[in-house]
């Protein structure tokens, strides 16, 4: 039966405040990049990133802890002299120095150019090099820094290496190589006519023989001291890499951005492939032929003890597919469903998750468990998986394909129901050996489902809100005079539930007969409540929504990273999780609960696109975060990259910007949207399905 509500709408006004109380988990001592790394000793070591990221390990990695820099700039590279006395370098000229093993950084710049390595061959004699052919040199232990020039170079220069303290090389952009045999009172232009492209990074294991890589698979190597230089053609087209390090004259390692690492126990004369588990990897460091360190994306530092075949997380990790949904059945037991058939289980209340075995790399996005063993995951392609043995094997409950299963949620044991698009709702009463369809009285598309007790709410596009009290034999499609899809829905008791989309949360405390719909400054996807006050709302570019009375009112809590949250859950009024895009697991243990020394790190936005509904039927609505002011341009595009739209082309003021794609007249399929602008640009794949 359908009928049409009526709504009360008021303007919820979101206030932001600090998410204190909230923490990343597996825990992080940051969320940036990390671009180098410093080894003191076997426990002691440095790493340098983004946004003047400086975090360090006295104990071999097992903790590490974030330190004050006192800068915001992107810091490039690190060189330690020891435990106590160390020093970075990074964009705008900017020199740190510390000698009180990092609880306080003094600042030094001499120039406003990038500054990119730094070396020292002793404790009072050092070497800075960047951009423009700018490098500094000490003499007094970083006292005084003098100006060197570098034959007049305008190239920017990129990594630097000494031997002792007379002979030492540097590689730089267009190629360039150059060496001096003096101390750096002359240096000799080793490029000679060939021109490379750009060079990032040169070591020697000796006064003849080094290795220099760069960009396009660029690897050279010399056997005289870099008067001639040869490429080894070892045939690795298309990668960039931005390492190369020897820990003895056999033992060798080169590193691409991308992960891919090539190793050599021969001197290079052979070289093998193998990888590092990093989309963006920035540096390998290894101190002999079985242990290494490598640093790059989201303050990711991994370990091998294998000379590079295998490697460990030392700083957490995320589990790098989107994750879309979690449940926990108990305070230390939880599951979380996402991408590519990702599931992941935890028995410590989110301290370590272990990936589960799913057999299937379609999307998965709806998890329920009743137990620490018993759970289900549903998904793409009408997929229904349940585990009986804690994730151990996954067997398969399908039930029709062809279509999508967004949420599940049982009501027991052996009671549940599941929905999707198409209006689907499917319903089981024996744990899912079997399930029916039920007739919802709607061909939209259905996203989420909260159970309480015989009361049944399920959600979805265009305002649609369905309620049962009979366990689905019968549904009452009110539809709710808003323009948003709600994503998820809460429900306590026989009377009260709430209901979230982009810009707006609904509420109801007589089953819905009316609803009091509030328009909130974020954009909300899942809703939790513990009991009949407290209540959460997880929403895009890292935003929460809480309520201490029952949802009259939410205050905003920005958690600290800008990346969209999918869902959220709350077993009890303290303890609570949140999941979202690139794997981010944000864990909630009451705002004096905080790790002190590692809590979530304010992050800048940045460029973001994100679309919902996601596949989508006729229309999707499109929202962009532009961070800077100025010209931007929103298109659409199809599979074969010809241009469908352009929703937006002109000047944009900073802030989050919403368009409506309509696909009404375009074939089912995928389609690309992207955001361009001077200063960054990224896209957001859509599918469209009717």
């Amino acid at each position: 039966m359908r009928r049409s509500l009526f709504c009360i709408c008021c303007l919820a006004v979101v206030s932001l405040v600090c998410a204190q109380g909230w923490e990343v988990q597996p825990c992080h001592p940051t969320l940036n990049d990390l671009n180098s790394i410093a080894r003191v000793s076997p426990t002691v070591l440095w790493a340098v990133g983004q946004k003047g990221t400086v975090i360090r390990t006295d104990d071999a990695g097992v903790t590490w802890a974030a330190q004050a820099s006192g800068t915001q700039a992107n810091l490039s590279d690190i060189f330690a002299l020891n435990s106590s006395t160390a020093w970075a370098v990074g964009d705008s000229g900017t020199m740190l120095h510390t000698t009180n093993s990092g609880q306080s950084w003094e600042m030094h710049r001499a120039t406003d150019f990038r500054l990119v390595a730094v070396t020292f061959t002793n404790a009072q004699n050092g070497w800075v090099v960047g951009y423009r052919g700018f490098a500094l040199h000490t003499t007094d232990g970083g006292e005084t820094w003098l100006t060197v020039s570098i034959l007049n170079t305008g190239s920017d220069l990129h990594d630097i290496q000494f031997l002792n303290d007379s002979r030492g090389w540097i590689v730089g952009s267009v190629g360039s190589r150059f060496y001096t045999s003096d101390g750096g009172t002359t240096w000799i232009d080793q490029m000679g006519t060939w021109q490379t492209g750009i060079l990032w990074s040169v070591q020697f294991v000796d006064d003849s023989s080094g290795w220099a890589a760069g960009d396009r698979s660029k690897i050279l190597h010399t056997t005289n001291g870099g008067t001639s230089w040869n490429d080894p053609h070892l045939g690795y087209d298309g990668n960039g890499f931005v390492s190369v390090n020897f820990a003895d004259p056999l033992h060798g390692w080169i590193a691409a951005d991308n992960g891919t690492l090539l190793r050599t126990a021969d001197g290079g004369i052979t070289w093998h492939e193998t990888a590092i588990p990093l989309n963006r990897c920035r540096k390998v460091l290894f101190s002999d032929s079985l242990h290494g360190w490598s640093v790059g994306e989201m303050g990711r530092v991994l370990q091998t003890e294998d000379g590079g075949t295998t490697w460990a997380s030392l700083t957490g990790y995320y589990l790098q597919d989107n994750v879309q949904s979690v449940y926990f059945c108990d305070p230390r037991t939880g599951w979380t469903a996402g991408d590519n058939g990702s599931i992941h289980r935890t028995t410590d209340g989110g301290r370590s998750w272990v990936r589960s075995g799913s057999g299937t790399t379609i999307d998965l996005y709806g998890t329920w468990a009743t137990d620490r063993d018993t759970a289900w995951v549903v998904g793409d392609g009408a997929t229904i998986l349940r585990t009986t043995d804690g994730g151990a094997t996954w067997q398969p409950q399908n039930y029709g394909t062809g279509y999508y299963l967004w949420a599940i949620a049982m009501q027991d044991g052996h009671t549940g129901w599941t929905v999707g698009s198409q209006g689907t709702i499917l319903y089981t009463t024996d744990s899912g050996a079997r399930w029916t369809a039920q007739t919802s009285g709607t061909d939209h598309f259905l996203y989420g489902i909260a159970v309480s007790g015989q009361t049944v709410y399920v959600v979805g596009d265009y305002g649609d809100v369905l309620h049962s009290t009979d366990d689905g034999a019968t549904w009452d499609l009110q539809t709710l005079p808003v323009l948003s899809s709600f994503g998820g829905v809460a429900a306590i008791g026989t009377d009260s539930a709430w209901a979230v989309g982009d810009g707006i949360i609904a509420r109801t405390t007589d089953a819905g007969t009316t609803w009091t719909c509030m328009n909130v400054q974020a954009s909300p996807q899942s809703v939790t409540f513990s009991d009949h006050l407290n209540g959460w709302a997880a929403a895009r570019s890292g935003v929460m929504l809480r309520t201490t009375d029952g949802g009259n009112t939410w205050t905003g809590w920005d958690s600290g990273i800008p990346w969209d949250l999918a869902a959220i859950t709350f077993p009890t009024a303290g303890q609570g999780w949140a999941v979202g895009q690139i794997g981010i697991i944000l864990h909630y243990g009451g705002e004096a609960a905080a790790t002190p020394h590692l809590p979530v790190p304010a992050v800048t936005r940045d460029y973001a696109l994100s679309a919902y509904p996601n596949p989508f039927n006729a229309s999707t609505m499109l929202r962009m975060a532009v961070p800077v002011s100025g010209a931007a341009s929103l298109s659409v595009y199809d599979v074969t990259g010809r241009l469908v739209t352009t929703l937006q082309n002109g000047f944009l003021s900073a802030g989050i910007h919403t368009y409506r794609f309509d696909g009404q007249d375009l074939s089912s399929g995928i389609y690309f949207a992207r955001l361009s602008a001077a200063k960054g640009s990224t896209s957001q794949k859509l599918i469209l399905l009717k």
